[in-house]
Order: C-alpha cells, then structure tokens, then sequence
C-alpha cells in the first residue's frame, strides 16, 4: 500500500474519528466519576490536571515559551483571560453541573449545539452573511432542541442542569468568536489553548476555595479515574491532535468530523451507562445532529482538493 495514500486518506479520517470520540466521551466519563465531588471541585481538578498535562507537552515541543509569553501585549492577556474565562471555567463547570441532572447522552447533544450558537452571534452582531443552508440548519436543531429535552423534564432539578449546558454551549461558541475576532494571526491555536486553559484554571481554583474545599483523601478511586481520564484523553491529546490534523489539512474538511461529537456521546452514554432514549428523543437528537451538520459541513468546489495539504505558516510567537 502506497505511504503517501495513507498519510492523505487514512489518516485524517483516524485520527478525525479518534479525536471526536475521546470528546465524545467526556460527558459519560465525567457523570461516572461526578459522584465523589462537587461539580465545582470536579471542574477544577479537571482544569489542574490538564493544565499540569500541557505544561509537560511544552516542556517537550516548545522550546520558545517563555519567549513568546514575554512578547504578549496587554490587550492579549485581556483576550486570553476572556477566552479562558469562558473556554474552561464555564464550560468544564456546566459539563459537570449538567451531567449530575440530565443523562450523558442527552448532555453531549446539547453542548455541542456551539457552532448554532456562533453562527447565529456571528450574524446578529457582526452581521455576517448567512446561507440558507447555515439558517435552515439552525432553525432545525433549534426546533428538535425542545424533542430532547422536554421528555425528560421530571422537576427544576432536570430544567437546571439543561439550561446550564445550554450555557456552557454558548460560552464556548462566545469564547470562538473572541478567538477569531482578537486573537493575532501569529498566534499558535496551540499556544492559545495552553494560556487560556491557565486562566480558567486559576479562577476555578479562586472560586473552590471561596465556595468548597476539597478533602482529597474522600475522594474515590472512580473519581480519581475519571478526572484522570477527562483531563488527558478528553481534553489535552483530543486538542493536540486537532491542532495537528489543521496544520496537515483544510480545516474546511476536518471540521467535518466535528457532527460526530454527540453521536458518540450518545453511544458511550448507551454502553456504559445503559442510558435510553424514547423514540420522540431519538427523533429530536437526529434533528439537533442534523441541524448542526447543515452548519458545520461546508461545500468544497473541487472533491479532489478536500485533503490538499495547507503550509502551516511559522508562528512568531511560539
């Protein structure tokens, strides 16, 4: 078999499909090891442990860090801390607050409805033009969103935890557009989310030790994994993968494997959890997965040029 063919062709369909099923399975994981916390303490220590995880992967592939950390302007940090703010403390905060009330299935659906959610910012406040294809998708998940979620309403407690992954939802959409709109065009997509995953850490740890305190020695071996697991294979070897797949290929083609997300949330929330859906909720779920491929997949004009290789260009920065 030819090296080249495979390189081009098997592999960024691997290691999209891996990517997508390690975030895939944070909800599940994280509702297993849950239990032995508070959301909050989860939250945190999640955020501690990627953190510590990226700093022994620049130790290892970056030998200009420090170098570039020196060159950030004010207004950067101001980015980054926004990014952060919004990337890692709301978001690994309302994971973990909404898997404690709605299945894990059910939680992977709607926190990945961010790119509906930053479509529809992109136009209301930057006014950008959108396709029909983009608004009938969003009007689509948009009206299946209810199919998910009203079956399962049993009390406040069950309406709690879906507003807050909404709200996780349109933290990370918000976070994207910060992203896009102020981040410089010689800033590493890896640098960002090292730096910003620094500063959501740092306020998770200032808001746990004003509202909890962690006794560390009741925590259980099932939580212990489970952090373990979310901080590594869910959260920095997906991200480093990702970064890697955009240096090597469009990012119009790799996106693509983004859809795949909430499928497989459903799937490990089945097999591990024994989770079910009524068939008024499966309905509902094709409809939200389908609404966000309609957003997501973007039509490429020429098919043989979908996994052309892009020149990364050198980052100034890192």
């Amino acid at each position: 078999m030819n090296r080249g063919w495979v390189t081009d062709k098997i592999q960024p369909i691997a290691l999209g499909l891996l990517t997508v099923a390690l975030w895939g399975s944070n909800p599940t994981v994280t509702k297993i090891g849950i239990a032995g916390v508070t959301p909050l303490q989860y939250a945190m220590l999640r955020a501690i442990l990627a953190s510590g995880f990226y700093i022994l992967t620049l130790l290892v592939v970056s030998k200009n860090f420090m170098w570039a950390i020196r060159k950030l302007r004010f207004m950067d940090y101001i980015m980054l801390v926004a990014v952060g703010l919004l990337q890692t403390t709301v978001f690994f905060y309302a994971l973990a607050v909404g898997v404690s009330y709605v299945p894990a299935g059910i939680a992977a659906v709607l926190v990945n409805t961010q790119p509906l959610f930053t479509v529809f910012f992109s136009v209301i406040i930057f006014k950008e033009r959108l396709s029909l294809k983009a608004g009938l998708g969003i009007v689509v998940a948009f009206l299946c969103i209810p199919l998910v979620v009203i079956p399962q309403l049993h009390g406040d407690a069950n309406a709690k935890g879906f507003i807050i992954l909404i709200i996780g939802a349109v933290a990370w959409s918000a976070s994207i557009l910060i992203f896009k709109r102020s981040v410089p065009r010689d800033f590493s997509p890896f640098f960002v989310a090292i730096l910003q995953m620094w500063f959501g850490t740092t306020a998770l740890v200032l808001l746990t030790g004003i509202f909890s305190k962690v006794n560390f020695n009741a925590i259980p071996l099932a939580t212990e994994w489970s952090l373990l697991y979310t901080a590594t294979l869910g959260t920095c070897i997906p991200y480093t993968l990702w970064f890697f797949l955009l240096r090597r290929f469009q990012a119009s083609y790799i996106s693509t494997f983004t859809f795949m997300i909430p499928v497989f949330g459903l799937f490990f929330g089945v097999i591990l959890l024994g989770e079910k859906l009524s068939p008024i909720q499966i309905l509902g779920v094709s409809g939200v997965i389908a609404g966000v491929m309609m957003v997501v997949l973007t039509p490429v004009k020429n098919n043989r040029s979908f996994l052309k290789r892009e020149v990364p260009q050198v980052s100034k920065r890192l």
